[in-house]
């Protein structure tokens, strides 16, 4: 784990609580640079895997 401010992946993903899988994930663009807003649709989600009964635990990473 770092503080956030050395070089290194830093993202987030949706653990799926029924299956324990990562079923969609999203990496910082870059080091550095401060916040980074993403969005994404109800139809990107579905196509990355994720479904729409189970639950999931939203886990960030650096």
């Amino acid at each position: 784990q770092t503080s956030g401010l050395e070089d290194g992946m830093k993202g987030m993903a949706l653990l799926n609580l029924s299956t324990g899988n990562y079923d969609a994930y999203s990496y910082k663009a870059q080091n550095g640079n401060g916040t980074e807003v993403v969005a994404f649709t109800l139809a990107q989600l579905q196509g990355a895997g994720v479904s729409m009964t189970d639950d999931y635990a939203l886990d960030f990473f650096e």
